[in-house]
């Protein structure tokens, strides 16, 4: 089944970068979402195909993914039995391009990378519904400190510029690795060229290791937000503003 859900509890972000995938299902959940995260059209169908899966509110396709990319899991899907839920296309193409896929693929919405979280999540809310209003799978909405969900934003802002710095340099690094392949192809790489494969390399190294990194602050961020969330029910203690210093400044994330 994949009958909608009308109160938007659930979305499925379906994104084959892994960093991105947690960051957003997190951020997601902290807004009081059930987010699940597939990272191919493939793993989403399976997902959606479990016995007691829950249906989802809305779906964050992801378009370009290896495998099965987001037009073919958007097609498969709408041959399931049920209504389908809405989609929100998530693209790295420019906002004209995105509005024209999001309206070739029959989309509710789009958010294009790099995004702003806020963005994001008012784009989920218009088509899932409001988080406020979203329900947890025991009828329950999850309660956070308000100090330990300011303080778990802010290190995920902090977190999502620094991948996208990451990000952004590897996109050169890629651009800079098939320019001197296709110039390899052709002929003889110079000295300097030689010298420059090498550092290229080195370069992506060092920035995968950054991510991975990344990921595991992701990690610790994830499990301390986890040890942050009261019991439901319960009343949320009271508790210092958060560690001294000021906001960083919104980041974005590709």
């Amino acid at each position: 089944m994949k009958t909608a859900s009308a109160s938007g509890a659930c979305v499925l972000v379906v994104e084959d970068d892994s960093t991105i995938r947690d960051l957003v299902t997190q951020a997601l959940g902290d807004e009081g979402y059930q987010a699940l995260g597939a990272p191919d059209g493939a793993a989403a169908l399976a997902l959606l195909g479990r016995p007691g899966a829950p249906p989802p509110g809305a779906i964050l396709l992801d378009l370009k993914m290896p495998g099965m990319d987001g037009h073919e899991f958007a097609a498969r899907y709408r041959r399931l039995p049920g209504p389908p839920a809405p989609l929100i296309v998530f693209t790295a193409a420019g906002g004209l391009q995105a509005a024209m896929s999001a309206e070739q693929l029959g989309a509710s919405g789009f958010v294009t990378k790099p995004f702003e979280l806020d963005t994001l999540l008012a784009v989920v809310a218009r088509t899932a519904g409001p988080a406020a209003t979203a329900a947890r799978p025991n009828g329950s909405l999850p309660v956070l400190s308000g100090w330990v969900k300011d303080d778990r934003r802010r290190h995920l802002q902090q977190l999502r510029a620094e991948v996208s710095r990451v990000q952004a340099a590897l996109q050169r690094v890629q651009a800079e690795t098939r320019r001197l392949a296709a110039v390899e192809a052709t002929r003889r790489l110079t000295a300097a060229e030689t010298k420059q494969v090498a550092t290229v390399r080195r370069e992506s190294e060092a920035l995968r290791l950054e991510l991975a990194r990344f990921h595991d602050q992701f990690q610790r961020l994830r499990e301390t937000g986890t040890a942050g969330r009261a019991q439901p029910g319960t009343t949320p203690s009271a508790g210092p503003s958060g560690p001294s210093g000021g906001s960083a400044s919104p980041g974005m994330i590709l």
